[in-house]
Order: structure tokens, then sequence, then C-alpha cells
């Protein structure tokens, strides 16, 4: 199966399985892939990602705009050749057997060697898709704190070992 990898610490980017650049034509369709990709697999509702990212328009054209990000995201896929976001009329989800990300990567590191999760610089969680709206505003802090957390207990858990270690010699 065709996979598409993303970036998302330090800055959002999207590649094929060979390796290109997978260009999304607006920063809305990078926030909502990034968000469905953050959210992990989970459905949500066309009318929450349409007030998540255009909550500063009527109902009718904040869900119009969601319907253009999702088919900047359907050219994506035909470039990429894999499916990654499953649509049902009233709500979508990433599929996440289709996409491979840093964060993944993040979290595997952060059980097996936090100093290289560390090295991710986490602080740059969607680095340069900051978006106006405020929901979308306070989520993307939200998700910061957690991953920052996330490392933070595992670094703390390393140096507890690491002193227990050292205190039996």
């Amino acid at each position: 199966m065709s996979m598409i990898t993303a970036r998302l610490l330090g800055g959002v980017e999207f590649t094929d399985a060979g390796g290109a650049e997978l260009k999304l034509g607006t920063r809305k369709a990078r926030a909502l892939l990034a968000f469905l990709l953050l959210e992990k697999g989970r459905w949500h509702p066309r009318d929450k990602l349409a007030s998540l990212l255009w909550g500063d328009r009527a109902q009718t054209q904040a869900r119009n705009s969601l319907n253009q990000a999702l088919h900047e995201i359907r050219k994506l896929e035909g470039a990429a050749g894999v499916e990654i976001v499953e649509r049902e009329p009233e709500r979508i989800r990433i599929i996440t057997d289709a996409v491979a990300s840093d964060l993944d990567r993040f979290s595997a590191l952060l059980t097996t060697s936090p100093l290289n999760a560390a090295e991710l610089q986490i602080d740059d969680l969607l680095q340069g898709l900051e978006l106006q709206e405020q929901d979308y505003i306070d989520w993307l802090e939200a998700k910061r704190t957690e991953y920052r957390n996330a490392l933070a207990d595992a670094l703390r858990a390393l140096a507890s070992s690491e002193a227990a270690d050292h205190s039996e010699d």
C-alpha cells in the first residue's frame, strides 16, 4: 500500500512514497489535514470542522470552504495514489494506515529514547500554520501543550531512572 508521509514538527509538509513533495494550495487545507492527523482517526462532524477553520463565516459559506479544502486533499490523494481521508455525508476522518508522520516516530521515541524525541523539537508543532480562528488557536495550543508534557514526563522518567541507577553504584 502506498503511503503519504507527513512532517508536522517544525512545519507542515506532505510527501508521497517516493519522497516527492505533495502540495496543498491553501493554508486551510493544510490545517484541515494536519488537524485530522493529530486527531488520530476519530470521526469529525463536517459542521465542527467548518466552524473550527472558518468560524468567521456563515455556516453555508464555511461548509463550502470545507468542501473546497476536501477537494484539494482529494487532488493530493490522486497525486499520491492513495486515499487518506474517509468521507461520509456528515463526517470525515483520516485513514491512519495511509499516513506515516514524524509524530508517530516521536511517540515511539518517548518510551525508547526520550533524548532522541527531544531532538525533534516538539515546540515547533505545526510551525507556520497558525490561523486567526480562536477555536483553532485553542486546539493547537492544547495539542502543543499535550506533546510538550508527554516529552517532559518521558525526560523526567529517564532522569529518575538514571538517578536510581547511579545510586545503586
